[in-house]
């Protein structure tokens, strides 16, 4: 096999699987990895599903040391350039000043994941508003908890749902906030909806209607944003080579 620098912005579990599989199935070129998480990979589910620590899911030793993988973590991609194989990245820091540098690639793998929406509605800068994404995340939010029970998550989706589902084991008084009238109905439709929503009163979680949201009703409790956006902004208007067709829609 001809050795090729393989460069990949990625998410911590894929990233991580393919670049330890590319190794396991023989690859011997150059594999590059950005991110802009820091350290390790972490199980990321555990985040929602758990609400304790993520853990790691392979070693920087490992992935460095064993695979030989050059990790450059703590980084920003600002730029792809598909024609002339580049990727322009800067180290993650409030600095604009902070100087960009860029990296050739023969292959390159985008799968960035997602990352929360923002919530643009009275009361969304309030102390105690969260998203889920990452270890800190977590722990601000377990922090917040411990002193303050009710919670309000914004969100009935899987994320939303296993937040609530935890927070009320651990006996938090919580109150989803979904658009739909039953919480999975876009996915599941409204049979197992309307099961799931049984489920839920019957385990004391209430579901509200997002309809002109304001969280200053909720200033005494913590609240949780759950949806997501795929983490491309670096694309937008930096994509030389491709087409606007082979983006995902906003």
């Amino acid at each position: 096999m001809v050795p090729v620098r393989a460069l990949q912005i990625l998410p911590f579990v894929l990233r991580y699987s393919c670049a330890e599989n590319l190794r396991l199935e023989g690859y011997t070129g150059e594999i590059v990895m950005l991110s802009k998480e820091p350290g390790a990979p972490i199980d990321r589910t555990r985040l929602s599903k758990a609400l304790g620590k993520a853990g790691e899911l392979r070693s920087m030793d490992y992935m460095t040391k064993d695979l030989s993988i050059s990790m450059f973590n703590d980084m920003e991609v600002t730029g792809v350039d598909s024609e002339a194989k580049t990727v322009t990245y800067k180290p993650v820091s409030k600095d604009r000043s902070t100087q960009s540098s860029t990296l050739k690639y023969d292959k390159l793998l985008l799968a960035t994941g997602g990352k929360p929406r923002q919530l643009f509605v009275p009361g969304a800068k309030l102390k105690n508003v969260f998203t889920v994404r990452n270890q800190a995340d977590n722990d601000a939010l377990m922090a917040s908890v411990q002193k303050l029970h009710k919670v309000v998550v914004v969100g009935g989706g899987f994320i939303g749902m296993e937040l609530a589902t935890m927070l009320t084991a651990k006996g938090c008084k919580v109150t989803i906030l979904e658009m739909t009238d039953l919480p999975l109905e876009r996915v599941f439709g409204k049979k197992i909806g309307a099961a799931i929503a049984k489920w839920l009163h019957k385990n004391k979680v209430r579901i509200e209607p997002e309809n002109q949201m304001n969280l200053e009703n909720y200033l005494t409790e913590v609240t949780i944003f759950t949806p997501t956006l795929p983490a491309i902004s670096f694309l937008s208007g930096r994509l030389h080579g491709w087409h606007r067709r082979h983006l995902p829609p906003r």
